[in-house]
């Protein structure tokens, strides 16, 4: 593997800035009259969750304004030296384009909503592909030691891996802890600078969340977790997922070794697969599938990930009423009461409906590329994943 397949001219770092103005102005434009869920935390969000460093902003009053200096900007993209990153740009910058015309009420078909933003495939899930996750959970839960139907067995693992809330706190700080010091000594040395203190909240439309500003990670507990779900949130949430990726980027900005875009984490744009797909790859990263009750959890994550996204499609795309919406997450991906309600108030959400599929998605296009990196690359390749934006077209060269 070529240890840097991305290089960067001036004209991109100029370029850079540009989009950082316009995507600043849009997300300030669409906060002032948003068309998002009525969910607060939510609509705090916006277009742009988060922005790792202070940049300038463009200001406007109108749509149109924004689209005609988006379309200005993807004009001169020609100008880019690198292939990859000219072509990183252009999907990007087009995507943008197609997201005013998405926040106008322009378009309605939520299957070109979700393919021209995130760049995926926007069908959903084929059932013979849930039917085999359920089949592959049958056969763990079985190995295991459990009987009945593969339902009953899950919720018998379910409820004798369960973590109390009340242990909650003692058993996040503890893997964020472990967690953080095998990404120092497995991944990158620098992490250590970085903290993360695990926080309990209700009546939020997520499991867990990265709140790499406030330096928490907050954690839903309507609901319950097995030991495992603490596992793959810690690493999803922290270390090695969104705070780590977050914290190289930043820090590759502020050096000038990438351009200022990397500092914005934009909901629904070209990027957003692959930062999913890397916080869902953290358990591989670290060597964390351990046991059967790992491999059990893993294929229960799945069976999640694929039903929420089919979730998003019946809902979205299909028009179907909540209540079988709930149903279906309920007798396919055997969910719990407040995690069916709380999925349901995430895809609901104008913003989030179309961002659900970058979970399976980008998990779908990133693992293969991470699986077949040679031991002796991955260091490499974990610097290239992490301090540039991609998306999986740009790593299918590996």
């Amino acid at each position: 593997m070529t240890k840097m397949t991305i290089s960067y001219c001036d004209k991109d770092f100029q370029l850079s800035e540009e989009f950082v103005k316009i995507t600043l102005g849009l997300d300030s434009f669409y906060k002032k009259a948003q068309n998002s869920s009525e969910n607060g935390f939510l609509t705090s969000e916006g277009l742009v969750p988060v922005q790792l460093v202070e940049a300038q902003s463009y200001q406007y009053n109108s749509f149109a304004h924004i689209l005609d200096d988006y379309k200005t900007l993807y004009s001169k993209l020609n100008k880019i030296g690198n292939e990859l990153r000219r072509e990183y740009m252009a999907k990007q910058v087009n995507g943008m384009i197609y997201y005013v015309n998405y926040l106008e009420g322009k378009e309605r078909s939520f299957r070109n909503v979700v393919r021209n933003l995130l760049f995926v495939d926007a069908n959903p899930v084929a059932e013979w592909k849930i039917t085999r996750i359920q089949q592959k959970l049958e056969v763990q839960l079985r190995a295991a030691g459990y009987s009945g139907t593969v339902q009953q067995m899950y919720k018998r693992w379910f409820e004798d891996r369960k973590v109390e809330t009340a242990d909650m706190m003692s058993v996040l700080t503890s893997l964020i802890q472990t967690a953080k010091d095998d990404v120092s000594r497995k991944m990158f040395e620098d992490i250590h600078s970085i903290e993360a203190t695990p926080k309990l909240v209700k009546d939020v439309p997520f499991s867990a969340y990265a709140d790499y500003q406030a330096r928490e990670m907050l954690i839903n507990v309507d609901y319950h977790y097995t030991y495992e779900d603490l596992k793959h949130l810690v690493t999803h949430e922290v270390f090695p997922g969104h705070f780590t990726h977050m914290y190289k980027r930043e820090q590759a900005v502020i050096a000038g070794k990438i351009p200022l875009d990397a500092s914005l984490v934009i909901t629904n744009s070209a990027s957003s697969p692959i930062f999913e797909g890397i916080a869902d790859c953290g358990q591989i990263f670290l060597g964390w599938y351990e046991n059967e009750h790992d491999e059990i959890a893993k294929t229960a994550q799945q069976l999640k990930m694929c039903t929420t996204l089919n979730a998003s499609y019946l809902l979205n795309e299909l028009q179907r009423e909540k209540s079988e919406v709930a149903n279906y997450l309920s007798t396919e991906a055997f969910g719990q009461e407040n995690w069916i309600k709380s999925r349901i108030g995430f895809i609901e959400d104008f913003l989030r409906g179309p961002f659900i599929y970058s979970y399976h998605r980008g998990l779908e296009s990133l693992l293969p590329i991470v699986l077949s990196t040679p031991l002796e690359d991955k260091q490499d390749f974990y610097h290239l994943l992490y301090e540039n934006m991609l998306t999986a077209d740009e790593l299918k060269i590996f």
